[in-house]
C-alpha cells in the first residue's frame, strides 16, 4: 500500500528526475562545455570585432575617440586590440585615461599610460559622477591633458615614484640631482599620508631625456578637483597590462614575421582567425584579424587577441568539483524530494478525507489548507462546495418540513372543504326545504291568514342563500389579487362609530357596553373605505356574536411608528384554542364545532377579511387575552397631525 501512495510516487519520481538531470549536466559540462564555451567566445569576439571595425570606418573617430574605444573594447571583452597599418606596424594601441570635469566646467583628460597608474585606479575605484582630486602637469598647450603625480579618491590616495633629492614647496617641485635611486610609493589611506609627503617620479620618467642632463628642474604642479565623466581603463584588478601587451606583441610577431612571408598579402575583408600558443608559457589564445580596405587596397587591420587559458583551467577544476558537488546535490535532492512530496501529498490526503466524509453526507467537513497555490484553491473550492451542500441540505430539510406542514394543511383544507360542502349543503338544504314547504302551503292556500309571514320567511331564506353565494364569489376575486382598490383618506374613528351603531339592537339585547381607547378622533387613514368597512363589520360582528352577556367590547385606535395606525377590537368571551388561532383566517374554517343558525356563519368572513387586509399591506392577527379575544390590524396614516407623538404598543 505504501508504494501505491502519492507520497512515495512523488518522492521517487522527483528524486529520479533531479538525479538524472544532475548527471546529464555533469556529463555535458565535462564533455561539451569547453568546446561550447570556446565557440560562443569566438563567435562573440568575432561579432564585436566586426562591430568595432564598422564603427571605426563609418563614424569618423578622432585620435582620442580611437584610443577611448580601444580601451573600452579591451575592458568589455577581456582581450587585447591594436590597429595596424597595411605593413602590420602598430598605428593605435590601447591607451588608458579618465576624463574629469573641473570646478570651472572644463574637461581634462588624465593619462594612465603606465602600469602603476592603471593599478592605482583599480585600487582607488573612482565612480562616474563623484569627485576626485588629482595633482599633475599639463602635457598640452590647451591645458586639457594632464599627467598625474598623485590621485586622491574616497578614502584612498596614490602617489607616483619619487627620486632621491626631489622636494616640493609652494606648489613647485624641484629635482636637485640626476635620476638614480627611486622609492615606490603605493596607494595609501588618506589618514596615513603625512603633510610633508614628497610627490613625483612619473614626471621624471616622462621628461627623462631632459633630466639626464639637468641638475635642477622646477615643475609647476597643478592641483585639480572635479567630477569623473569617463573611465577608460581595465577595471578588473586581475588585469595584468604589461603581461597582456607582451602576449599581444608576441602574437603579432608570430603572425606577420614568423608564420607569414615578409611579402604577405591579404586580398579580402574576410575575418582571419586562428589559435595561437605562446611558445614561452604555453598559454592558448584566439587571434582575429579584420582587414580594412579603402579604394580596393588594404589600408588597416584590426588585430584582436583573447586568452583561452581560463577555460581549460575551469574545466579541470569543474571535474574535481563534480565529485563533491554530486554527493552534496544528491543529499539536497533527496531532502527536497521528500519535502516536495509531503507538500503535495499532505494537502491531497486532507482533501481525500474530506471528500470521503462528504460522500457519507457529512457536509460540515472543512479542509484546513492555507496555501495560495492550486491545491489551496482546490481545498477552498471543496470548502465552498461543502458549505453550499450543507446549506442546501438544511434548506432541503426545512423545505421538507414545510412541505409536510403544507401537506397537513392541505389535508386540513380538504377536510374543511368537505365540511364546507356539508355546511353549504346544510345551509342550502334547510332554506330550500323551508321555502318549499311555505311555497306549497301558499299554493294549497293553507293558513291564508299567515300568507305574509310565509312570504317574508321565503324572502329571508333567499337573502341568506344569496349572501352565501356572493361571499363565495367575492372571496374568489380577492384571492386572485387582481381586485382593484379605491384608495381615499377617511376618518377611521367615524367609520368604526358608524358600524357600531348598526349593532345597537344586538348590543342592547346582550347588555353589552362599548369602550373606546382613542389617541385622537381625527386620525385619517388611506384605504378603500368600502372594503375596510367590510373588515370592521366582520370583526365587530364576530366580537358581538361571541361576547358574554353583560360584558364589554373594547375598541382601540392609536398611531404607531412609521405612519401606521393601529385598530383593535377586543371582546370579553371564551378564548380560541391556541392551535386554532392560525387556522381561523382560512376559508371554510369555523372555530365552533356545533352549528347554530343564529350564531354560525358560512366560514368565509375572516378569509375575506384576510385577503382585504393583505391588499392593503396591513399587519393583522388575533390573540387571546385575559378577558377574551382581540382582533387587530394596521392601516397607512394619511396625515400625521403636527406635534403628535407616535408610540408603538
Amino acid at each position: 500500500m505504501r508504494r501505491k501512495s502519492i507520497t512515495f510516487k512523488l518522492f521517487t519520481i522527483t528524486a529520479a528526475f533531479f538525479m538524472l538531470f544532475l548527471v546529464l549536466v555533469a556529463i555535458s559540462q565535462s564533455v561539451f562545455f569547453e568546446s561550447f564555451y570556446l565557440q560562443q567566445k569566438i563567435k562573440r569576439l568575432e561579432k564585436n570585432v566586426e562591430d568595432f571595425a564598422f564603427s571605426y570606418e563609418n563614424e569618423g573617430w578622432g585620435t582620442l575617440d580611437i584610443t577611448k574605444n580601444i580601451s573600452r573594447f579591451v575592458n568589455n571583452n577581456n582581450s587585447q586590440l591594436a590597429i595596424l597599418n597595411e605593413k602590420a606596424a602598430a598605428k593605435h594601441l590601447p591607451s588608458y585615461n579618465i576624463v574629469i570635469e573641473t570646478e570651472d566646467n572644463k574637461s581634462v583628460v588624465v593619462l594612465l599610460n603606465n602600469i602603476n597608474l592603471v593599478q592605482a585606479m583599480q585600487q582607488i575605484k573612482p565612480v562616474i559622477g563623484r569627485e576626485i582630486a588629482i595633482e599633475g602637469i599639463y602635457t598640452s598647450n590647451d591645458n586639457n591633458v594632464l599627467y598625474p603625480y598623485s590621485i586622491e579618491g574616497e578614502g584612498s590616495r596614490w602617489e607616483a615614484l619619487r627620486p632621491v633629492g626631489v622636494n616640493v614647496r609652494s606648489g613647485v617641485t624641484s629635482i636637485s640631482n640626476t635620476i638614480g635611486v627611486y622609492e615606490a610609493t603605493p596607494p595609501v589611506k588618506l589618514e596615513e599620508v603625512e603633510s610633508t609627503t614628497v610627490v613625483t617620479d612619473a614626471a621624471v620618467i616622462a621628461l627623462s631625456e631632459m633630466q639626464a642632463v639637468q641638475a635642477t628642474i622646477s615643475l609647476n604642479l597643478q592641483q585639480l578637483k572635479g567630477k569623473v565623466l569617463e573611465l577608460n581603463y581595465p577595471q578588473q584588478e586581475a588585469y595584468a597590462m604589461a603581461y597582456r601587451e607582451d602576449m599581444l606583441w608576441s602574437a603579432l610577431d608570430y603572425w606577420f614575421w614568423a608564420s607569414q612571408d615578409k611579402n604577405f598579402e591579404i586580398s579580402s575583408e574576410e575575418m582571419i582567425s586562428y589559435k595561437y600558443t605562446n611558445p614561452l608559457n604555453g598559454i592558448n589564445s584566439i587571434v582575429m584579424i579584420k582587414p580594412i580596405f579603402k579604394e580596393g587596397n588594404l589600408s588597416e587591420m584590426l588585430f584582436a587577441m583573447s586568452s583561452l587559458q581560463p577555460v581549460g583551467e575551469a574545466i579541470e577544476v569543474m571535474k574535481d568539483y563534480y565529485i563533491y558537488g554530486i554527493m552534496g546535490a544528491i543529499i539536497i535532492i533527496i531532502l527536497l524530494s521528500y519535502i516536495y512530496s509531503r507538500l503535495v501529498a499532505n494537502p491531497l490526503i486532507k482533501i481525500n478525507n474530506a471528500a470521503l466524509r462528504m460522500a457519507n453526507l457529512d457536509f460540515s467537513v472543512e479542509c484546513n489548507i492555507s496555501s495560495e497555490d492550486e491545491i489551496g484553491k482546490l481545498a477552498n473550492s471543496i470548502n465552498i462546495l461543502a458549505s453550499s451542500l450543507n446549506k442546501n441540505m438544511k434548506t432541503l430539510q426545512d423545505t421538507n418540513e414545510r412541505l409536510k406542514l403544507e401537506i397537513e394543511k392541505e389535508r386540513g383544507l380538504e377536510r374543511m372543504r368537505k365540511e364546507f360542502v356539508s355546511s353549504v349543503s346544510h345551509e342550502l338544504k334547510t332554506p330550500l326545504g323551508i321555502m318549499r314547504g311555505f311555497a306549497e302551503g301558499l299554493k294549497d292556500e293553507v293558513a291564508i291568514e299567515k300568507k305574509d309571514y310565509y312570504i317574508e320567511t321565503i324572502l329571508d331564506e333567499i337573502q341568506r342563500m344569496d349572501s352565501l353565494v356572493l361571499d363565495m364569489l367575492e372571496l374568489s376575486r380577492l384571492e386572485s389579487k387582481a381586485y382593484p382598490l379605491t384608495i381615499e383618506d377617511i376618518n377611521i374613528y367615524a367609520l368604526v362609530n358608524t358600524i357600531e351603531s348598526r349593532f345597537i339592537q344586538l348590543l342592547e339585547e346582550k347588555n353589552i357596553n362599548i369602550e373606546y381607547c382613542l389617541e385622537a378622533e381625527d386620525i385619517l387613514v388611506s384605504c378603500d373605505e368600502k372594503r375596510i368597512q367590510q373588515v370592521i363589520t366582520n370583526i365587530f360582528s364576530n366580537a358581538v356574536r361571541h361576547v358574554r352577556p353583560n360584558s364589554n367590547i373594547r375598541i382601540d385606535i392609536r398611531r404607531l411608528l412609521g405612519n401606521r395606525v393601529y385598530i383593535a377590537v377586543e371582546n370579553q368571551g371564551d378564548n380560541i384554542p391556541k392551535e386554532k388561532l392560525r387556522l381561523i383566517w382560512d376559508r371554510f374554517y369555523r372555530a365552533e364545532e356545533a352549528r347554530d343558525r343564529r350564531t354560525g356563519g358560512t366560514g368565509l368572513g375572516l378569509s375575506i377579511v384576510k385577503n382585504i387586509l393583505e391588499l392593503h399591506n396591513s399587519e393583522f392577527g388575533a390573540v387571546n387575552t385575559d378577558a377574551g379575544v382581540r382582533f387587530f390590524f394596521t392601516l397607512q396614516e394619511a396625515k400625521v397631525a403636527e406635534g403628535t407623538d407616535m408610540q408603538e404598543s
